[in-house]
């Protein structure tokens, strides 16, 4: 997903699908040796992806120079 680069008036979409859980702590971190801002989440059933992508634990990276945010799923456990 690519976004324009980040303004304090404009909101971005990092997930179509991110939801947060009570366990989920810390939702959002900066990593400023990276200018990076990284937003975990957990899918819902009920969004985009549907239940196939629900439970997904997913991390937005959002790179606070250029908007540029990929998205990475945590891998299921077998």
């Amino acid at each position: 997903m690519v976004n324009t680069v980040p303004s304090l008036h404009v909101p971005l979409l990092l997930n179509n699908n991110g939801a947060w859980c009570w366990f989920q702590d810390e939702r959002a971190l900066i990593d400023p040796a990276n200018n990076t801002m990284l937003v975990g989440s957990v899918a819902a059933p009920e969004g985009p992806g549907g239940a196939e992508r629900g439970g997904n634990i997913e991390v937005a990276v959002l790179d606070l120079a250029t908007g540029w945010s990929p998205m990475t799923t945590m891998p299921r456990p077998s």
